[in-house]
This record gives structure tokens, sequence and C-alpha cells, in this order.
């Protein structure tokens, strides 16, 4: 009898390990980049300017936001052609031919920050369409209260054409906060009386 205790103990043991290395894998896993995007947009829509996060709302900012160095100073990434951060996306299907390209710099001082991007989507085999549209959603989060964590700025730069095969961005915005994080989105649009597509980039 002590014997076939021990042995279901040994097994209630196994299988709360199992489930506790489960939950533990898949509350650490990485969400896609448009996942990402879209639980930050949810952010902007959930709270105004200098309202505190949730605890899980926060630690999502934590996990996927940059985090500003403890030093402040500037962020910043050079390149032979400019100075900012690549980045590159390309359309799917019909719009296979649409590419988006270009580089945000993000500086981040004590309270004097500023977003710059020079992007442009274009349509390689030169067919114009109905509407090209480049944007760049930016968030910068800080403390809000004793300990809290909030949007302290939230702003998008875009620029669009109408019966074009280009559009270019080139755009800064300066804004005054003290930033602990902050994420950045840039993507291009096309759209034709036929359907329209976002154009999603990654980073190098």
């Amino acid at each position: 009898m002590r014997k076939i205790i021990a042995t279901s103990l040994v097994s209630i043991l196994m299988l709360m390990s199992l489930s506790m290395a489960a939950f533990a894998e898949n509350s650490t896993s990485s969400l896609s980049e448009q996942q990402i995007q879209a639980k930050f947009q949810e952010l902007s829509q959930k709270y105004d300017l200098n309202e505190p996060f949730s605890p899980e709302d926060a630690a999502f900012v934590k996990q996927y936001a940059v985090t500003v160095p403890q030093t402040g100073g500037v962020t910043t990434y050079s390149l032979p052609w400019g100075t900012g951060k690549h980045f590159i996306g390309n359309g799917l299907g019909y719009y296979s031919s649409v590419k988006t390209e270009g580089y945000t710099k993000v500086s981040i001082g004590i309270v004097n920050n500023s977003v710059e991007v020079n992007m442009n989507t274009s349509d390689t085999s030169q067919t114009y369409h109905s509407k090209i549209k480049n944007s760049v959603g930016f968030q910068a989060f800080g403390l809000v209260g004793s300990d809290g964590v909030g949007i302290v700025a939230d702003f998008t730069l875009s620029s669009e054409g109408s019966n074009v095969n280009y559009n270019k961005l080139l755009d800064e915005k300066n804004f005054l906060a003290s930033v602990a994080y902050w994420y950045i989105s840039p993507k291009g649009y096309v759209e034709d009386t036929s359907g329209s597509q976002t154009i999603g980039v990654t980073y190098d």
C-alpha cells in the first residue's frame, strides 16, 4: 500500500512539474511583430496620457519596448547613407512589387527628445496606384505617479499621395517628456479600387 501511495505521489509531482513548465513556456513565449504592434495600438486607445497602466500592460511595455539607458543621452544608429535604424518591407500577392524602406532615428534626452524619419514606399514596377502612404507611429512611456508606468507621448508622422507610384516621408517631431521606454512602428500602405494592403517592415 505504501509503495502504491508513493508511486502515486511521484506521478502527481511529475504532472505538476510538467504543467508548471508548460505554463512558464507559454507565458514567456514571444509574440510576432504584428501582434506586438496591435497590442501597442490597443494601449494607445485604452489609456490617456499620464494614466497609470495595469500591472499586466506595464509588464508588456517593459518586455517589448526599447529601454532608455539609465545614463540618458542619445540613442542613434549610423548607416553609410544616413543616420538612423534601417528597415525594409515588401508587399504580398498583387502588391508584391511595392516596397517600403527607410530609417528612423530616436533621440532621447533628459526631457528633450526627438523622432526623425526618412522613408519611401514605391512600386518597383512603376505601376501607379490610387493612394500610397507612409506612416510612423511612436509611443513613449515613463514614470506615472509614485511607481506606475504610462504613456507620456503618442503621435504619428505620415504622408500620402494620390495616383502615384511612390511616396516619401521626411519629417521630425520634437517633444518634452521624461522617457523610460519607447516603441516605434513604421509602415507603408497602398490602395486601389480593387483593394488595399499595409506593408509591414522589419529592422536590420
